[in-house]
């Protein structure tokens, strides 16, 4: 990734996370939002992957996050960049009733 430049929707790592989590929840998954440094193009050479990962509800952050790194694991592996990933409450994020959801909404990248 170049610096000032937002990593693309279509980016291959980013194209295989979007795959996987499809795979792994079906029509459960609403959306994968890119945010963070990576979306603006402001990221650094060792800035993560931030991905905010939609989900219908009702979402327990631990058990889903457990879930997703089965998936995800291999594909980390191969990455040159920390995937972080965020499962959220598809309802809660279009509320935007948290700063980091009106945040990822308005800089996001949806993939």
């Amino acid at each position: 990734m170049a610096r000032g430049t937002p990593m693309r929707h279509d980016d291959p790592t980013l194209q295989k996370c979007r795959a996987l989590l499809q795979a792994l929840y079906g029509a459960r998954l609403h959306g994968v939002v890119l945010y963070g440094s990576c979306a603006r193009g402001t990221e650094e050479t060792e800035s993560d992957i931030d991905l905010m990962v939609l989900l219908e509800g009702p979402v327990d952050g631990a058990q889903e996050i457990r879930r997703i790194w089965e998936v995800l694991y291999p594909l980390q592996l191969e990455s040159a960049h920390l995937l972080s990933v965020m499962p959220v409450d598809v309802a809660l994020y279009n509320r935007g009733e948290y700063a980091l959801y009106r945040q990822a909404k308005a800089e996001g990248v949806a993939l």
